[in-house]
């Protein structure tokens, strides 16, 4: 009797499988998309996918990353003719090997960049590569506002994350390695003859050569040489991930420095320099909020932008905070959503007041943190869009009582 159960467990997973799968299958593409979408959008998207993937459009495997972007698409007010775009750009992804949860954070970076077909494999491959090393969010934030406003390729990309990861240990501070790339590093790796490649690699070892970590330094060196030559196939990232994962891994592995944590008696400025208090206290720094949060409104999106001329949701919520009117320690606030939700005190949906941060998730894995928003006055909350920019919403709206994960209250401070 107990064998025959084994057996049958195995059986009845996979029949569930098969369940799903043909359910999934069974749906038009316009259907999938109807939450998100009004009929003549979704027959729009329908029919665009369908013009860009030919008979592939049927495929369940395309189903699964149309049933997967809505939430996206949703979340970012996804326009419909990009939605299209944005499937075509996850299938090649998912033919070079790369899988949806790895690589969908790169989804606001491709709405506001709009990479070439050519340029997916070199992000994709850089995304996962950063993720394998634990490159602070921060930092691939700052990779890719760099690379928007260098005009690089996905190529340049992939070639700059692995220099950055190369110098992590002996330079602390990034930054330093990125600003040595903004000025050297070609827009068109990939354009380079190999020789112009070889001696760019072969420069920017000499330049750098303290601060690299040279154990590696050939091994990747020639991997990424070969992997920029022209008409690369997905056969050849295959290659260069068993090449070059375990360096990956081992930089995962190596610990680097705390993010200092969360001191609610240092967390405004005035506090931690013993100065006078510039207001009465916690409640009237909270109704601040409303009124510096407004300032941002039409702010255009900008992936990893922290200004006025262009600011992503994490980006947005830490200006806030940090404003002078409000006073919060800069360096106090972290820049990534993620971290930003380790934070304070956490608070329930119910209980949310003005100030507190939210947290929300587009991932099919829905614990996983992917946008943050500040909760203002009456209910709603300003977050930054990548397709609208800086807007308000009201926390009742279908897709954010959906799709939310928590709350912070960063005035309190606590656990």
């Amino acid at each position: 009797m107990f064998v025959f159960r084994m057996a049958v467990f195995p059986l009845v997973a996979f029949s569930l499988f098969l369940l799903v799968a043909n359910s999934l299958s069974a749906q038009n593409l316009d259907s999938l998309v109807e939450s998100v979408y009004n009929k003549q959008e979704s027959l729009l998207i329908r029919n665009e996918i369908r013009k860009r993937l030919g008979d592939r459009a049927n495929d369940t495997s395309v189903k699964e990353i149309v049933k997967s972007l809505r939430v996206w698409a949703a979340i970012e007010s996804m326009p419909a003719p990009e939605f299209a775009e944005e499937v075509e750009r996850f299938v090649i992804l998912s033919d070079y090997g790369f899988t949806w949860e790895e690589t969908e954070e790169l989804i606001p970076y491709f709405i506001t960049t709009k990479p070439s077909k050519k340029d997916i494999p070199y992000l994709g491959k850089f995304f996962k590569e950063m993720a394998a090393s634990k490159l602070p969010d921060d930092t691939v934030s700052e990779i890719l506002r760099i690379a928007k406003l260098k005009q690089w390729s996905g190529a340049s990309v992939f070639v700059s994350g692995r220099l950055v990861l190369l110098s992590r240990k002996k330079e602390e501070n990034p930054g330093v390695t990125l600003k040595r790339l903004e000025s050297v590093l070609p827009k068109q790796i990939q354009n380079l003859t190999e020789e112009k490649r070889i001696k760019f690699f072969n420069e920017w070892f000499a330049s750098e050569k303290l601060k690299i970590e040279e154990k590696h330094w050939e091994m990747v060196k020639a991997d990424t040489i070969a992997l920029l030559a022209p008409a690369k196939l997905k056969e050849d990232f295959q290659k260069s991930e068993r090449r070059t994962e375990i360096i990956w891994n081992e930089q995962g592995d190596w610990v680097t420095k705390e993010r200092p944590k969360l001191d609610p008696n240092l967390i405004f400025l005035e506090e931690q320099n013993n100065l006078p208090p510039i207001s009465s206290g916690e409640k009237d720094k909270r109704k601040l909020v409303d009124t510096v949060g407004r300032q941002w409104i039409g702010t255009p999106y900008l992936y990893g932008g922290y200004s006025k001329r262009g600011v992503d949701c994490s980006g947005l919520t830490k200006s806030i905070l940090t404003d002078p009117k409000i006073g919060m320690n800069e360096r106090m606030i972290p820049r990534s959503a993620r971290d930003q939700a380790q934070i304070g005190k956490s608070v329930t949906r119910e209980k949310q007041q003005i100030g507190n941060l939210v947290f929300f998730s587009a991932s099919s894995n829905t614990n996983k943190i992917t946008h943050v928003g500040m909760v203002l006055e009456n209910g709603n909350f300003i977050h930054a869009s990548t397709s609208r920019g800086v807007v308000i919403q009201s926390l009742n709206e279908k897709w954010w009582k959906e799709r939310y994960v928590t709350g912070r209250d960063i005035f309190t401070g606590g656990n």
